[in-house]
């Protein structure tokens, strides 16, 4: 990747952009709710308010080719939006890769169903201790 495309995203990306893509490489898959509990929830006077933020931001970066949506929905139809399981796209990745100095790369691939119904689960316990971290005083996580 070349500095010049990651300068432009650097000014595309603001913090909590850049948040996003550091949860989405640190748990590499996360549902449209389980993002909204980490980066929307306290910033929002409603739930709703919260969820429209979300899903613009998540089209947003989706449309910058830095996170993509996989095939896959859960929860059928009517869940919407909050149906779509995230990962970081490849642009994502380099572009994580070259600001932090990392060399190695990762792979994009669509996992299969049981690793992808494994991984949010164990993620939903992660963003619930994430939650208690953030919320409760006197809870901290090591």
């Amino acid at each position: 990747m070349n500095t010049r495309r990651i300068h432009q995203l650097s000014e595309a990306l603001g913090a909590r952009d850049e948040q996003i893509l550091t949860s989405l490489e640190r748990f590499r898959l996360l549902d449209t709710h389980q993002l909204q509990r980490l980066h929307f929830a306290n910033a929002h006077a409603t739930t709703l308010a919260a969820a429209r933020a979300c899903n613009r931001t998540l089209r947003r970066l989706d449309d910058l080719g830095v996170i993509t949506s996989l095939e896959r929905r859960i929860g059928g139809v009517r869940r919407g939006s909050a149906s779509y399981v995230w990962q970081l796209a490849s642009l994502g990745e380099r572009y994580l890769r070259a600001v932090h100095g990392r060399a190695r790369r990762k792979r994009y691939l669509e996992p299969g169903a049981q690793f992808v119904t494994h991984t949010l689960a164990v993620n939903d316990l992660a963003v619930s201790l994430a939650e208690a971290n953030r919320d409760l005083p006197g809870f901290t996580l090591n």
